[in-house]
């Protein structure tokens, strides 16, 4: 292997002087850093019983060189950046150095005011003054376009989807993405994580050359120094890591040695000493060689390894020895400008950058296996800053002379000119992108309450047909003049109907995990993939076609609308987050559909969560959900109950709620109508309903007729069921106005939600044969009428409903008799086809006894009405239990004190009540 040699040019225009700024930075930004995360540590409030508040100070120092390299030259603001949770300190205090913080308002902070700031790293802000999170957060000062990143594995790769969301909005007309880069700085343990595995051949695939990931390779991770087995893995950890990016399409770059390092290795013997260091040593041997920092250890390791080197070694002194096998590339400045220089010439191929470097450099945890949350002494801190200028008193003091280098400020303030000018350019471009989008959507306001979907023709659909029938109606709507302006044939003109959704349509993608053809969205991707270009389509020019299979062949134009995945659910739900943050990034409110099968979002939970907390708006179609689809057996049937801030689920029965929800959640999208509920998740089923029994139903409720007792217009009862279905829930079935309807002793209130209404609809026939009333609440959002969006408007729809746990009391003259006046409530049965939790908290918030059926086993392949019996949520499983709920609920006694007893008459005590199945002999 040829010496390494330093390039003549220096990176990014820059000169000799301005290396010696960035190491003075670099020093300071150290000290900064330190002393935050031992103030943190050290707050007088404090109580002896609270968990230690934590910061990792050595993972901080080990990317130091590379974090001041990124933020002082390379990183531009238009850029975006992630970075390891646990570099958030050290960000701050270069970012404080440069004063990039920021006001909510999006003013600028001035000086005084930063430097509060800088003494609230991880502190609860009791009455809106600004606060540092524990990682980086988007309510951080400093948090201009910077990811949030309190996760490892999922921010890198939605910033590479951000990429292609940008690539997405320049191809299709709404403005110039420009030149971002994407900048991710990862742990190198954190590259063990499965979604940076996943991602890595989507992201060369795709063509993303503006994304690079830069490993801090620094051998440790939390529990101490990490041994990767060489011999299995043929190499170092770092040589897999390059292997495995190169395998999946990246450039990489490897920073391994330092300016010390090259300059030896210029010398007789010094490539010998370069093949030892990069080939020879394991990761675990250097480690430990570098932690014990003896030259006279060392040198007898160096020897073992390659005999000859022995005059290379004589030559140097036990200080320059030591100093040069420290001296690692992550750690040069120039070495690590050059490598970001050279990342963003890349045009179609994405980079990866191995900077090797050292946990706790600058500390005296240095290399120590357990330093990964090690907090400093005061003492260690005291020095540090005595070392700056600085002081415990004054540990942030901008106005510190830069020993050594007079330009520094000089250097930070052109820094600071050029990134404020930058983020004022970047917002006046959102802000004009929002104004264009505004303009065009509002002609077509308000936005339409359906599709225009006629069923008359189609008796029996099911919920995930008309998914598919929203999504091939909004993108065929959305590509027409595309596909007109291209001189291409466009198909049928667009009724007045479907113009009203042009606009909006034109915001609206799709996208799958490889599930889209099986979940009836393939006219939505027929020829319409996004993706680069390629190759030659075979299929198109060989005349190659397949009834009822779409297109798929890739290209950028500007009718593409679909973003097609592998079986890799992880990408494609950060992928969809990413879109839809779009709107608050750029000013493009895209909306991203995507479609999963509802079993498979639990693959990707992680990046679901990070989505909702990162606030992007988007719909996730789950489907088919549940034990309904019953064919496939227990793997692709368990339904969670999945509660998350910022999420609302729905789950619709009739074709005709699954259109009133998607409209609705469009609407809200593009008129930021989604306080605590920008993420909607819809789940579907493949079993058909016959859709006529939703008006047949209503019909023969009160509230639906007229004076007269006739029922009202359709489209009358429509619009007041679409309110309650928006609501989280209508009656299908009311019998309140029925003869013999007595709350308290013959009513029982069925709650139930997706497929299984069909099974509530029987059971409620049924128990009417018999002399109960069981009115049937359909559940379209469990979320909004017993959830955590429920809560916060009081159970508002549950009292429109009527649903009360009001105690209903007869004529009582004996005390037996008074004793049964707790039973007079109206109990509820709740039904659904996946976990008891999704409707269980029902009976809990009226104060009623509730039955609760749901899937409580592992399912089995079969039809739907033989899984639903063995999981006990068929209709004769709803009967039982309407009997044994109105049963017990009879036999709940008061308890009376003696007087109470004596006032309301002289006699025996009330009788034990019998077993509840004495009262139901069904």
């Amino acid at each position: 292997m040829p010496p390494t040699t330093r390039p003549v040019t220096l990176p990014f225009g820059l000169k000799d002087q301005d290396f010696e700024i960035l190491e003075s930075i670099a020093r300071r930004a150290h000290a900064f850093m330190a002393h935050m995360i031992w103030e943190a540590n050290h707050r007088p409030e404090a109580l002896k019983t609270d968990p230690k508040v934590g910061g990792h100070p050595a993972a901080c120092a080990s990317s130091l060189h590379i974090a001041t390299a990124l933020h002082m030259v390379a990183r531009h603001p238009s850029d975006y950046y992630c970075a390891k949770p646990h570099l958030a300190p050290l960000d701050h205090c270069l970012h404080y150095l440069m004063g990039n913080m920021r006001k909510t308002d999006g003013s600028w902070m001035n000086d005084e005011e930063a430097e509060a700031v800088m003494h609230r790293l991880r502190s609860f802000s009791n009455n809106g003054e600004p606060v540092f999170q524990s990682y980086h957060a988007a309510g951080d000062p400093d948090s201009w376009r910077i990811l949030p990143s309190g996760t490892v594995g999922i921010p890198p790769v939605v910033s590479a989807y951000l990429s292609l969301a940008y690539a997405y909005l320049e191809d299709h007309g709404f403005g110039k993405a420009g030149k971002k880069h994407f900048w991710s700085l990862i742990g190198d343990s954190e590259f063990r994580e499965g979604s940076l595995m996943e991602a890595l051949p989507d992201i060369a695939e795709r063509e993303l050359g503006n994304i690079t990931w830069i490993i801090d390779y620094n051998r440790q991770n939390l529990d101490g120094t990490r041994i990767p087995n060489d011999r299995g893995l043929r190499g170092t950890d770092a040589d897999r890591i390059e292997r495995t990016a190169k395998a999946n399409g990246w450039d990489v770059i490897q920073l391994r040695h330092g300016s010390k390092r090259q300059e030896i290795f210029q010398q007789p013997g010094g490539e010998l000493l370069q093949e030892i260091l990069e080939g020879s040593f394991g990761d675990y041997a250097y480690q430990n060689l570098l932690w014990k920092r003896d030259a006279q250890t060392l040198r007898s390791a160096l020897e073992t390894k390659q005999s000859e080197i022995r005059p290379l070694l004589d030559s140097l002194d036990d200080q320059t020895l030591l100093e040069v096998f420290a001296d690692l590339g992550g750690h040069d400045l120039q070495e690590v400008l050059s490598a970001l220089e050279e990342t963003r010439k890349s045009d179609q191929v994405p980079v990866m950058i191995i900077a090797h470097t050292v946990k706790g450099w600058g500390l005296e945890s240095y290399a120590a296996p357990g330093n990964h949350s090690a907090i400093p002494s005061e003492e260690e801190i005291n020095n540090l800053l005595q070392a700056e200028g600085l002081s415990m008193e004054k540990p942030y003091a901008l106005e510190t002379p830069w020993e050594g280098s007079e330009d520094t400020s000089a250097f930070l303030a052109a820094r600071k000119d050029f990134w404020r000018e930058g983020i004022s350019a970047s917002l006046q471009r959102k802000e004009e992108n929002i104004q264009n989008i505004n303009a065009g959507l509002e002609p077509f306001k308000p936005i339409p309450e359906d599709f225009g979907i006629d069923l008359s023709m189609m008796p029996i659909v099911h919920t995930q047909w008309l998914w598919g029938q929203v999504a091939g109606r909004l993108v065929r709507i959305g590509t027409r003049d595309d596909y007109e302006a291209a001189g291409l044939e466009a198909g049928r003109e667009l009724t007045q109907e479907e113009n009203r959704w042009e606009k909006t349509a034109d915001l609206i993608l799709t996208l799958s995990p490889d599930v889209g053809t099986s979940t009836n969205i393939n006219p939505a991707m027929d020829a319409k993939i996004y993706g680069p270009d390629f190759g030659e389509n075979l299929e198109e020019n060989l005349g190659l076609s397949e009834r009822g299979r779409p297109e798929l062949f890739p290209s950028d134009e500007p009718w593409t609308r679909h973003i097609r995945f592998e079986i890799a659910e992880a990408n494609c739900m950060s992928a969809m987050g990413s879109f839809g943050m779009m709107g608050k990034l750029a000013g493009v409110p895209f909306l991203p559909l995507m479609t999963i099968y509802d079993f498979f979002i639990k693959r990707a939970l992680d990046q679901l969560y990070y989505d909702l907390y990162w606030g992007s708006s988007f719909i996730l179609v789950g489907t088919p959900s549940g034990v309904t689809l019953s064919p496939e057996g227990a793997q692709h049937s368990w339904k969670s109950d999945i509660q998350m801030p910022n999420l609302i689920t729905w789950e619709p029965f009739f074709a005709r709620e699954m259109e009133w929800i998607l409209a609705d959640a469009i609407r809200r999208h593009l008129e930021d109508d989604v306080d605590d509920r920008s993420g909607v998740l819809v789940r579907g089923v493949t079993m058909g309903v016959e859709q006529k029994e939703l008006l047949n139903r209503l019909k023969q409720q009160a509230c639906h007729q007229n004076e007269n007792g006739e029922p009202k217009e359709d489209a009358e009862i429509l619009a007041a069921t679409r309110t309650d279905v928006l609501a989280g829930g209508y009656w299908l079935i009311n019998q309140e106005n029925e003869p013999g309807y007595t709350p308290g002793e013959n009513v029982v209130r069925i709650l139930a939600m997706g497929a299984p209404v069909i099974e509530a609809i029987t059971a409620s026939d049924s128990l009417r044969e018999v002399g109960i009333h069981a009115d049937v609440l359909v559940v379209t959002s469990a979320d909004l009428l017993l959830g955590r969006l429920g809560e916060r408007n009081e159970y508002e729809q549950l009292r429109k409903l009527g649903l009360t746990g009001d105690l209903h009391i007869s004529e009582a003259n004996t005390p037996a008799e008074a004793a049964l006046l707790g039973g007079s409530t109206v109990p509820l049965v709740s039904v659904v086809d996946g976990e008891s939790g999704l409707l269980d908290n029902a009976g809990s918030i009226l104060g009623v006894r509730q039955e609760s059926l749901a899937v409580k086993q592992f399912s089995k392949s079969g039809t739907p009405s033989e899984i639903f019996a063995y999981q006990k949520i068929d209709h004769e499983a709803i009967f039982l239990a309407a009997g044994k709920v109105l049963s017990e609920t009879a036999q709940v006694q008061v308890r009376m004190d003696p007087a109470t007893v004596a006032r309301l008459a002289e006699g025996a005590e009330a009788s034990q009540p019998p077993n509840w199945r004495d009262l139901w002999p069904y």
